[in-house]
């Protein structure tokens, strides 16, 4: 009995050093793996700035869905506002003001977001849906805006980050994280398949339609552009040249078509709800008494 007892007694201090090691290793991982996460969808969102518009603050909006006990779901964003600080605006499924509630606590990071979140309203379940990055220049006007989301791919989720332009034009396409096959649909990723995106006006993304032909050698040269430099292009004269391009359906990738499709899908998707909610956040926070500070 006793040597049962040791036995059980030196498996429980194993398993509790163990776990501790593992807790220990995860706290420093996860803090190097949310940096690496950062410091990418900060270079990813440099891309598409005009540097000579002087450096670039960054304003965040995060959407959630909100249930309340005996009320019907709501739709909350958490914004900020002029003169320092946050505040979260909640509304009905057809946008109207239900509540506008200053935060006190620290929204930066989703644990600490959460806990505020927590605070501000009681008894509620608050489910993360996404986040909007708005790039301001030094004088508060937009110079871009940054649409993090998802879309189901041919495998799993594709994680998508899409650039529009202060027209509300699409700047550029990045694609954050997929599990495709590599050499099919893995291809998402290349520029020839993300910038047929570029420029598009939302008009002409409403249309927007993917079709199964091969893409032309002039056009898919005019795709890749961070090539330009490498062959010792000019990259006016090639802009020039490429101007009559990029005004037809996505060129779908050849036996992923589709990847193609829903990465068409869930663009067209992001930004017109994107445009959508934008109108009624700015509409109603200002109608509810806070200025937002974008």
């Amino acid at each position: 009995m006793k040597e049962f007892l040791r036995i059980a007694l030196n498996l429980l201090v194993i398993s509790l050093v163990s776990a501790a090691l593992l807790g220990l290793v995860f706290t420093r991982t996860e803090d190097i793996r949310k940096h690496n996460e950062r410091a990418r969808l900060e270079a990813s969102m440099g891309r598409y700035l005009d540097p000579s518009a002087g450096p670039a603050h960054y304003a965040r909006i995060h959407r959630y869905l909100v249930e309340r006990p005996g009320q019907a779901a709501a739709v909350g964003y958490v914004l900020p506002v002029r003169g320092g600080g946050n505040a979260f605006l909640l509304l009905t499924p057809g946008g109207e003001v239900l509540s506008a509630t200053p935060l006190d606590g620290p929204v930066d990071d989703e644990a600490e977001r959460d806990a505020t979140l927590a605070q501000a309203l009681p008894g509620a379940a608050v489910h993360y849906a996404d986040s909007y990055i708005l790039a301001l220049d030094a004088a508060g006007h937009r110079m871009a805006s940054f649409i993090q989301g998802r879309t189901g791919g041919f495998k799993t989720w594709v994680h998508l980050l899409v650039a529009l332009g202060p027209d509300e034009s699409i700047k550029g396409l990045e694609v954050l994280h997929h599990e495709e096959d590599p050499g099919l649909g893995a291809e998402i990723e290349q520029e020839y398949f993300r910038n047929q995106f570029a420029g598009r006006t939302l008009d002409e993304l409403r249309k927007l339609g993917v079709v199964r032909l091969p893409l032309p050698d002039d056009y898919r040269r005019c795709l890749e552009r961070s090539k330009w430099a490498a062959r010792g292009l000019d990259p006016q004269r090639e802009e020039d040249v490429c101007a009559g391009y990029g005004h037809e359906d996505i060129h779908a990738i050849t036996g992923a078509t589709i990847s193609s499709r829903r990465v068409t899908e869930g663009v067209k998707r992001l930004v017109l709800a994107f445009v959508k909610r934008m109108e009624i956040v700015e509409r109603t926070a200002r109608s509810a008494g806070l200025e937002p500070a974008f």
